[in-house]
């Protein structure tokens, strides 16, 4: 992870660098797309909440902007992670909408709601961040079931 944050680091600083290899990489302030030789492409992005920031990946089959949330929902999610309090609670908030409701596969039972309305309802930031973190990472799992062979 510190390698890619390396990465990520190097490839967003600055204008966009062409790369003389069988990889393209395009780069602006807050996303990265590589070109692999292969033919997928790996989506690094960087989300913030205070002064927690975090990348966030996927690495994709074919049309790499239709995964773009898979790769913020991930940074959010490990924004949440590192953040405390109020930032971890919005943090997760933002994850949940970069990933939007677009997520389940035809048949999943979904119960992240539920989950939700327990954040909504809890007295304390950290309780609501825990509740709703759960509800992201079950969220992002039934989007890799849903996109599996686009997306990992």
């Amino acid at each position: 992870m510190k390698r890619l944050a390396l990465l990520f680091a190097a490839a967003c600083s600055g204008q966009p660098r062409p790369v003389q290899s069988a990889e393209r990489i395009v780069a602006s302030a807050d996303m990265t797309l590589r070109e692999r030789a292969d033919g997928r492409t790996e989506i690094l992005v960087l989300r913030a909440q205070g002064d927690v920031r975090a990348p966030g990946d996927a690495t994709v089959t074919g049309a790499p902007v239709a995964h773009v949330r898979l790769a913020g929902a991930r940074a959010w999610l490990a924004v949440s992670q590192l953040a405390t309090g109020a930032d971890a609670y919005a943090a997760v908030k933002a994850g949940l909408a970069e990933l939007g409701n677009d997520y389940a596969p035809r048949g999943a039972i979904d119960d992240t709601s539920s989950l939700l309305r327990i954040a909504q309802n809890a007295d304390d930031p950290v309780k609501a961040a825990d509740a709703s973190r759960k509800a992201l990472v079950d969220r992002i799992a039934m989007y890799l079931r849903r996109y599996q062979g686009e997306v990992e």
